[in-house]
């Protein structure tokens, strides 16, 4: 495994990374990367997100963070300068195989260090029964990418104030707020700086490593990548003007659908939520798109929902429609 080591450029905005992931997708890989974000103040949406209806924007201005969307779908992530986050880049494609080898890397080296952890649901790594790390998975340029949080010494109190997870949301697990669910591991590991914590991992994440560094030109291609993610307009995508908006709740995702329809005819659609998507989601709604609103259901059975969205089936696709 090649290990990005970005230790000299201490803490970097989180478009950096988001810009390096998908710089190293444009590569030939012929081994798997990982690297650590070292961040500041952040909050990190779904790319399928609504940030108005995830985000509580007043704590955004008050506390003076910035907001990111990344690639990934899932929801929303609070971050600061407490804890970090990791990316793994592979070859490999089915999502359950790659989050279960990839977040059982972070566990292996969570046990050196003092901390028996456990994963939890999809994408969750758990101690004490609460979550300290949240993985994403997306897909582009034939490459999966992972990447989740490491909550080890943040401002939980905060952090329950800047996220607004639906009712139904937390309902779904149990909990009453986001700050009940998670913990900080610094109290618990065997090492007592964060920095020595992402040392340790960079050096463990696997047993046949390659330190590596990026490289003048490497670098610069990145930075040009950077200032997508930067961008407002990328970031605060709004939602698109509908006549028909449905959501649904089920076991593994929340899912809303907005659709605008002109005269019986669907003019434009598109899915929000913190689903994982298997792939990019404008070809699932070009088969909607000047169709009539009320030939959906026929639609949608020479379709397999699960091509585009993960644990998403068309049955539960369709109960968006029945009203």
């Amino acid at each position: 495994m090649i290990v990005l080591d970005l230790r000299k450029y201490k803490t970097l905005d989180l478009s950096f990374y988001l810009a390096l992931e998908e710089y190293l997708t444009s590569l030939d890989l012929n081994e798997d990367y990982f690297f650590l974000w070292d961040i500041d103040k952040s909050i990190i949406v779904g790319h399928n997100q609504l940030i108005e209806a995830e985000v509580n924007l007043d704590f955004v201005k008050k506390y003076d963070f910035r907001v990111f969307r990344r690639l990934s779908g899932g929801g929303a992530i609070y971050a600061d300068n407490g804890d970090f986050m990791f990316s793994f880049i592979t070859t490999l494609k089915s999502k359950d195989e790659i989050f279960s080898e990839y977040l059982n890397k972070i566990k292996d080296v969570l046990c050196d260090l003092g901390v028996n952890a456990t994963l939890s649901g999809r994408n969750d790594l758990l101690f004490k029964n609460k979550k300290f790390s949240g993985s994403a998975i997306y897909y582009k340029n034939n490459k999966s990418i992972i990447h989740g949080t490491f909550l080890y010494d943040s401002d939980l109190d905060l952090l329950d104030k800047f996220l607004t997870p639906t009712k139904e949301k937390l309902e779904s697990k149990g909990i009453k707020s986001v700050r009940e669910r998670v913990i900080n591991l610094k109290d618990y590991l065997s090492l007592k700086t964060k920095e020595e914590v992402m040392d340790y991992f960079l050096h463990h994440i696997d047993k046949d490593i390659k330190l590596s560094f990026l490289n003048d030109n490497e670098l610069k291609e990145v930075y040009q990548i950077k200032e997508k993610y930067d961008s407002y307009d990328y970031t605060y995508k709004k939602e698109p003007p509908f006549t028909y908006h449905s959501k649904e709740r089920f076991e593994k995702l929340e899912i809303e659908v907005f659709i605008d329809v002109v005269k019986g005819v669907i003019k434009d659609i598109r899915l929000i939520g913190d689903f994982f998507k298997k792939q990019d989601l404008d070809s699932l709604y070009l088969k909607y798109l000047n169709k009539d609103f009320d030939e959906i259901e026929i639609i949608t059975k020479n379709i397999d929902i699960t091509e585009y969205i993960f644990d998403l089936t068309n049955e539960e696709f369709l109960l968006l429609f029945r009203r």
